[in-house]
């Protein structure tokens, strides 16, 4: 196997904990993507991005036998359920629901653990930046990697972009979570009459799936006029 990849230069943003001793080399179709965390919304969005990453690249899906990437969330004991493993230190950092660990439960198992599912979006986020840097239809290098993150604010994001839909997608692949709906219609105003505004209820709700709070917009009042003020 060739020397150990310069990992960190494929994270975007970089973990704030992260040590990487080894790699594993495997074909894609060898590889298997488990999902023991209840399958939230959040955790099976989580999959199918992992899994795409395989059917886009690779020409295969991730069923096979030699090696597993897990997602899993805590019992009540805070440990995964079937190992002795804790995570309660997730309990001790900032905006915790967000935080995950990565780490080898055994050496041909990777598996991702945080408090709450949205946790396990991230770190599936990070594998997947780390797979798409190898993967093809021959091979898959894997790092083995002991991983800790957590964001420093709970909402990170843009207030103006273009395009909601496919944007949305890219920034919440790099842990951000904040935009407004840009696409929010207010009804023309009418003295003493009720008025409601028009969202994109379906973006909105396929956005909570990867974390991501797309915000109706609040008119400016200098742009008010154009709604009959």
């Amino acid at each position: 196997m060739n020397d150990l990849i310069e990992w960190k230069n494929y994270l975007l943003p970089l973990p704030k904990e992260i040590t990487i001793n080894r790699q594993v080399q495997i074909s894609p179709s060898d590889l298997a993507i488990n999902d023991e965390s209840g399958h939230s919304e959040q955790s099976q969005q989580a999959v199918k991005e992992l899994r795409q990453v395989f059917t886009e690249k690779a020409n295969c899906s991730p069923d096979g036998k030699s090696f597993t990437i897990k997602l899993a969330l805590p019992n009540e004991k805070n440990t995964i359920e079937g190992t002795n493993i804790h995570v309660e230190d997730l309990n001790e950092l900032p905006n915790r629901e967000q935080a995950y660990k990565i780490f080898p439960l055994t050496d041909n198992c990777l598996i991702i653990a945080a408090i709450k599912s949205i946790g396990l979006y991230y770190g599936a986020c990070t594998i997947r930046q780390l797979l798409l840097a190898t993967i093809c239809p021959s091979y898959v290098t894997i790092p083995i990697v002991n991983i800790r993150d957590w964001p420093d604010i709970p909402e990170r994001g843009l207030w103006n972009f273009p395009d909601e839909a496919q944007w949305i997608p890219w920034l919440a692949s790099k842990k951000l979570n904040y935009g407004k709906m840009a696409a929010t219609h207010l009804a023309l105003v009418e003295r003493n009459k009720e008025n409601s505004a028009t969202i994109d209820r379906e973006l909105m709700l396929e956005s909570q799936k990867m974390g991501f709070n797309y915000s109706p917009f609040i008119l400016h009042l200098n742009f008010l006029h154009s709604c009959g003020i």
